[in-house]
């Protein structure tokens, strides 16, 4: 469906970050600067399950979810934090096979924009309707670097409460939601995961890195991926730049670990 700007109440879940260049260092939100407004715009895409979420679900027997019918917000973090109303650009209902579909979007973009998924029916929705509150947690996914324009095909990750639940038993974080946390995949042209990606950058200092085993528990002398090609950032960091030693292809990207939420990425070779 086509959606136009609006301005929603605000809820955290699923990130579609189209990164400008304020905050270059990755110092925080606290340092972007800011710029004119921009606009018209486009951004159509699809929010979809990590695949790593997909491949563990899959192989532990499980259905994987669908996305239809939760709703999303664009917004600017870095106008967000200051304020909320101008902070959130557009909002939409996701379609068939997790499709959004914005058009004429303006607003005063300072750090980027970011694309929020949650469920609309709340904790209080009954048993029989669908989907449940706890089907996914809160979630961002980094697509772009670059200043506002017009975007098609992008893609923004969810991760399901079950796969979730299953990372926190496997790496002992139990409470890794609360805490606050990036997932990350390295994967090949031809979407294989990457092993021996050592995954470098500013503020991962101020964090907990760990790169995961196929069975997604941490290895403590990892220097770089194992076979799974993935990687987990625990704790608090409000902007973080991060890229793949050897990777240039891959670029530098900037990411979010913030309490109660997660962050989702794939790093792909084009």
């Amino acid at each position: 469906m086509m959606a136009r700007a609006m301005r929603p109440a605000i809820h955290l879940t699923t990130l579609l970050f189209l990164a400008a260049t304020a905050c270059a260092d990755g110092s925080s939100l606290a340092d972007a600067g800011s710029t004119p407004d921009t606009g018209p715009f486009a951004v159509t895409g699809a929010v979809q399950v990590h695949p790593l979420a997909t491949s563990w679900l899959i192989a532990h027997g499980s259905p994987v979810p669908e996305t239809e019918g939760l709703s999303l917000t664009l917004e600017d973090p870095y106008v967000l934090e200051r304020e909320p109303d101008a902070g959130v650009v557009a909002s939409t209902t996701l379609g068939p096979g997790g499709r959004f579909d914005f058009v004429d979007l303006d607003g005063r973009i300072a750090l980027g924009l970011t694309a929020t998924v949650w469920d609309p029916r709340g904790p209080s929705a009954p048993a029989d309707a669908g989907l449940s509150w706890r089907t996914f947690v809160r979630t961002q996914t980094f697509v772009l670097e670059g200043k506002p324009h017009d975007l098609a095909d992008a893609r923004a990750f969810s991760l399901p409460a079950q796969f979730v639940n299953a990372l926190a038993d496997a790496t002992g974080e139990m409470d890794l939601e609360a805490q606050g946390f990036l997932l990350g995949l390295v994967l090949d042209a031809q979407g294989r995961p990457t092993a021996g990606a050592e995954v470098v950058g500013y503020a991962l200092e101020k964090a907990r890195l760990r790169y995961l085993d196929p069975e997604l528990r941490p290895m403590p002398e990892a220097q770089a991926t194992s076979e799974s090609g993935a990687f987990l950032v625990v704790g608090r960091v409000e902007l973080m730049n991060f890229s793949v030693s050897g990777r240039s292809d891959l670029g530098q990207r900037k990411g979010l670990a913030l309490p109660g939420q997660a962050f989702a990425i794939v790093l792909q070779t084009p």
